[in-house]
């Protein structure tokens, strides 16, 4: 050791003899410019790493073979080797895991604080849902709109994209020949809605002027389907008046059906995001019209990635597109003609966005004069013409991205 490393040095506390013959490890320790030598005596480990520089001091080591007598000096420093207990192996660290709230919450806090997080976690759901692209994707289809799709990819060589008119508009003809057959009212009200809704709708379509002023006092229905109910009751006196009573009984049973489901729509559209989870969002609407309306205009999803537990969700999507349905059958009972105006306080809009909205739909908007309580004042009228012009998607693009945001 003296010929790779020919220096004194001292072992410190060690019991070694001067006869013992120690192993050692010497090696240059490059980033510090400095040889370190280290030994291991009875299980503890001697190293001169963590000795001073001793930069001010001279020595001088004088060694005397007692058999040879010879003497020899050496004038390098000496190097002092200390026991590092720190140099043994290192014990590997305890990762411990944090703790979750959430769970210490939910095991052992109060009712009130259950309640919370539970509100907590049905909030996030809803953040989550509405920012997903594939779950608005699929339930902006609808389930049947879904299985209708895949059959006719299936059944055609070429699938063509899907344009965001067929996803939010309700079933159109664009080659229709009058205003009727644009949105065709079969299409929109299914036949097992108008079962469920029968009596309903012989309740609207003989309506009088004592059940509108009953049903406006006691707000069963909402101000823009009373508006048309008050119409249909004065048309009952001028029913003599028609050319065919016939024609006009279909009439007036055409209407009731439409705003027979528009009220129950526009309940559907009023609802918190609360209200939409509760067992029975709308517990005045008819089973059979209750589940087509959710199974068409909300979706489930799974909460916290179980199976078992799903929330109810109305997104903006399919909030756009029960705006649509709406629309159409306001069209229907208007005769596709109707004032933008009284719809955007039952839809909460501006009449800027309902424009938008009709223009979407292919109508035409105009301002016309009106005479209201006997007074001319100006109102935005929205028809449907045929044949109907859609605007381009291109050019439509910022009007576009403006409802559907």
């Amino acid at each position: 050791m003296m010929d790779m490393f020919p220096v004194p040095f001292a072992l410190g506390t060690s019991a070694a003899k001067m006869s013992d013959v120690i192993p050692a490890v010497v090696h240059f320790d490059e980033q510090n410019s400095q040889t370190v030598v280290g030994v291991h005596i009875n299980d503890v480990y001697y190293s001169n790493k963590n000795q001073s520089t001793l930069k001010d001091c001279n020595f001088a080591t004088i060694v005397y073979h007692k058999r040879t007598k010879e003497l020899m000096v050496i004038h390098k420093k000496p190097e002092f080797l200390a026991p590092c207990f720190n140099e043994t192996e290192d014990t590997p660290a305890v990762e411990t895991k944090r703790v979750d709230r959430a769970a210490l919450t939910q095991a052992f806090g109060s009712a009130k604080r259950q309640r919370l997080l539970k509100e907590i976690e049905r909030n996030a759901d809803q953040r989550s849902a509405i920012t997903d692209a594939s779950v608005i994707t699929r339930a902006m289809h609808g389930q049947n709109r879904l299985k209708q799709e895949a059959a006719e990819m299936n059944s055609s060589e070429s699938a063509k994209p899907v344009d965001e008119r067929t996803r939010l508009l309700p079933p159109f003809n664009v080659n229709a020949s009058c205003p009727q057959d644009v949105f065709p009212l079969d299409k929109l009200i299914p036949s097992r809605v108008l079962q469920a809704l029968a009596s309903e709708i012989d309740a609207l379509a003989s309506v009088s002027a004592r059940s509108y002023q009953q049903w406006s006092k006691q707000g069963v229905y909402q101000s823009c389907v009373l508006s048309r109910l008050l119409a249909l009751s004065t048309k009952a006196i001028d029913v003599k008046d028609t050319t065919t009573t016939k024609t006009a009984a279909t009439d007036r049973t055409r209407i009731a059906q439409c705003l027979a489901l528009v009220s129950h729509m526009l309940a559907l559209y009023k609802l918190s995001q609360n209200d939409i989870q509760r067992k029975q969002p709308l517990p005045d609407t008819p089973l059979v019209v209750a589940k087509y309306l959710l199974n068409e205009f909300t979706v489930l999803i799974n909460r916290g990635g179980s199976a078992f537990l799903k929330v109810r969700l109305l997104s903006p999507l399919l909030r756009d597109r029960l705006v649509y349905h709406i629309l159409a059958l306001i069209l229907h009972c208007d005769n596709f003609e109707t004032i933008i105006d009284d719809l955007a306080v039952d839809l909460r809009m501006n009449t800027d966005r309902m424009k938008r909205y009709f223009h979407f739909m292919g109508c035409r908007v105009v301002k016309n004069e009106v005479k209201v309580n006997g007074e001319q004042c100006f109102r935005l009228t929205a028809s449907l013409v045929t044949p109907v012009r859609f605007p381009d998607p291109s050019t439509q693009r910022s009007h576009r991205k403006s409802i559907l945001s």
